[in-house]
């Protein structure tokens, strides 16, 4: 690969880096890309690593690039996944009223889904919601009728397929390793070869949990940023899902707290959690075999009827979460846009629902710069 020139050459091959490659494939004619991914296939670590959920936008602070660019990818994405006959579906989702501080909680969401546009989430009555979620415990639900479920597999697969269609070159197994600024080009390096250069006019950082050590070495930014990523933990019910909505207990909005979230998936199944497990910059995807047992306890709140035996242990995330040395409140996506590079930090959740309206946007930068 030595001495190949290429327009955008994009680090990361999760679901954002596919999706800006997939834009900027299908916004500008003829232009060279190449997307590098140090895994053996795409979309290997957190892109399937999650609940495949759907989010609304409803708790992420008011004109934050969170609550813009979920809502936008929300709609997107089902419109993609219609055209291209990828599983999904609006299945609503339930905050319900399950501590003494829930009723609050409720009407926070309710207030802070109203500040983003959100108009339509109603509150449904124990009587109701017996017919609609019989197996369900709880007095009161606040509903989020827009969320939703999909297939993030067929997706990932498809974006690829896409890109690779319009001759995106990716590029499996491929450690990125520095890049130097020389004249009008980044010169890249690759698998700590020294002799094994790429030149490309635009570097994309989209590196996800390695996005924040990029930033600093190569571009020069983001020192005030630290790593706190979030590890969580999943455990499977077996057999059909006894919900028919996602069950999410009551938060207050834009506060990460472990909570045991009840997540039917696309074909029948159902998965609880995550757990909300301080990694820092430990990416370990061990599961906590401890939250078996924690989960049922708070389960059980909601859902009487579980039977232990048939939750085991199913899939392990890590969130490139990222705080501030000077604030401890959370961080809104970090997106910087250069005349020669992009660098995306923090994209955390909402990042899948959130992936194709930030491929189109960063597709529309590399438009005005290149």
């Amino acid at each position: 690969m030595s001495n190949i020139d290429f327009d955008v050459t994009i680090v990361g091959g999760g679901v954002i880096g596919l999706s800006i490659s997939y834009h900027i494939s299908k916004l500008i004619p003829n232009i060279k890309i190449l997307l590098l991914e140090k895994e053996k296939r795409i979309g290997l670590i957190n892109s399937s690593r999650n609940t495949e959920v759907i989010h609304a936008g409803i708790y992420y602070q008011k004109d934050s690039m969170k609550s813009i660019f979920c809502k936008e990818g929300k709609n997107k994405i089902y419109k993609f996944c219609e055209k291209y006959k990828i599983k999904s579906k609006k299945i609503g989702k339930l905050f319900i009223d399950n501590s003494n501080n829930s009723i609050e909680n409720l009407l926070m969401i309710q207030k802070q889904a109203k500040s983003n546009g959100l108009n339509d989430l109603f509150f449904i009555d124990k009587k109701n919601l017996r017919e609609i979620e019989p197996n369900l415990n709880t007095n009161l639900a606040l509903c989020s009728p827009s969320s939703g479920i999909f297939d993030t597999y067929d997706f990932i697969s498809k974006l690829e397929a896409l890109s690779l269609n319009r001759d995106v070159t990716i590029v499996n197994e491929c450690i990125f390793t520095n890049a130097i600024r020389e004249d009008r080009f980044w010169k890249i390096c690759i698998n700590h070869d020294q002799n094994n250069h790429i030149k490309t006019k635009i570097l994309i950082n989209s590196a996800g949990l390695q996005s924040l050590d990029i930033s600093k070495k190569i571009f020069n930014i983001n020192f005030d940023l630290i790593k706190n990523y979030t590890k969580g933990c999943y455990l499977r019910y077996k057999g059909v899902s006894p919900f028919n909505h996602i069950i999410y207990p009551s938060l207050k909005p834009g506060i990460i707290e472990e909570r045991v979230d009840a997540t039917p998936d696309i074909n029948g199944g159902l998965r609880f959690g995550p757990s909300a497990e301080s990694s820092n910059d430990n990416i370990n995807f061990e599961t906590n075999k401890e939250i078996l047992d924690k989960f049922y306890t708070k389960i059980k709140e909601y859902f009487p009827l579980v039977i232990k035996n048939k939750l085991i242990f199913d899939t392990v995330g890590i969130r490139p979460k990222v705080s501030s040395k000077k604030s401890k409140l959370p961080l809104d996506f970090k997106i910087t846009c250069g005349n020669n590079f992009v660098d995306l930090v923090n994209i955390e959740s909402p990042g899948l629902t959130s992936s194709l309206a930030i491929g189109s946007y960063i597709a529309n930068h590399v438009k005005e710069v290149i």
